[in-house]
């Protein structure tokens, strides 16, 4: 006999579910707090392929993390389907956020006194169920094929996809890319020149690789910050290393150079919750890494619309 639906038990469920994805997702942003603790949380974007998990905001990501997921892949039900792939019988679906938008009304009062009611687009969020790659069986995933950053052609194929990227900023911060052998009066390997809007890159003693992950560092800092002081604040330099720590992590090239501070010591600051700068900073990373990689690698798969934004009150 057949079960009887129950709006009132799906709402319950549903609203269940929502708690306990944010209990989880609050407790894997606040389990954040050493240098590998973020440098794990960052290699889970840059996983490549199609359904990566790249395609995630960041805050999904970290609760899929949560939920021990496999990064190999992550997608619905039907998406594997059409993939070739399918859903292991009993496989236990995890959980995403997905954005939903509504309408409100509300009442607001003009400088004269006189009150009004105006509708405002505001937006929530509800669960959904993916399951990941280890919960599938079926054809195997493409992987996408990777630039060989030390080869003197790939080097600067990769080299003009990130000037293409940089030249192309709304605002237009960047003017060129320029390469010299020998940093006047300086130990950095590169820097942005405020007055000529140039990102530079040192070569000397340096391998391809090296002057690529500086490269990445200079065009994150060009994507999310543009042409403002680029050392001002510590959650800036966070910003564009992390992005290039994803690039360096996408590409297999090494990224044993990479450490960073402990999280609060960067993410603690005009007052705001910890979690809350983390999420932030974390999602501005996702964006500026996919805008990157996009040009530097041809990966199918539709990245995921949900991002990491406030819910109407």
């Amino acid at each position: 006999m057949a079960t009887k639906f129950s709006g009132d038990s799906w709402k319950e469920e549903k609203a269940a579910k929502l708690t306990a994805a944010r209990e989880a997702l609050s407790q894997g942003l606040a389990a954040l707090q050493t240098d590998d603790d973020w440098m794990r949380a960052l290699r889970i974007t840059g996983a490549l392929g199609k359904f990566s998990p790249r395609r995630y905001s960041f805050t999904n990501q970290i609760l899929l993390a949560k939920q021990n997921a496999d990064f190999r892949g992550v997608a619905g039900f039907e998406s594997w389907k059409k993939a070739g792939r399918h859903v292991k019988k009993g496989a236990r679906a995890r959980t995403v956020f997905a954005p939903a938008m509504f309408k409100r009304q509300r009442t607001q009062t003009d400088p004269d006194g006189n009150e009004s009611v105006v509708e405002i687009g505001c937006v929530t969020f509800r669960p959904i169920a993916v399951f990941d790659y280890g919960q599938t069986e079926g054809d195997e995933l493409q992987a996408p094929e990777l630039p060989n950053i030390e080869a003197p052609e790939a080097f600067e194929r990769s080299v003009e996809s990130l000037r293409d990227v940089a030249l192309a900023l709304d605002g237009r911060p960047v003017s060129a890319i320029r390469f010299i052998e020998v940093a006047p009066d300086t130990a950095a390997h590169g820097w942005f020149d405020r007055s000529t809007r140039e990102i530079v890159v040192v070569t000397r003693g340096r391998t391809r690789a090296d002057q690529f992950k500086t490269l990445a560092h200079e065009v994150a800092h060009a994507i999310l910050h543009g042409t403002d002081e680029h050392h001002s604040r510590p959650v800036k330099e966070i910003e564009a290393e992390s992005v290039a720590f994803v690039v360096s992590h996408a590409l297999g090239l090494d990224t044993g150079g990479y450490s960073f501070p402990y999280v609060a010591s960067w993410a603690s600051h005009d007052g705001e919750p910890v979690e809350k700068v983390v999420a932030r900073t974390g999602d501005r990373i996702v964006k500026a890494a996919n805008r990157i990689l996009d040009a530097l690698v041809r990966d199918i798969g539709v990245r995921d619309t949900a991002e990491h934004v406030g819910e109407c009150a």
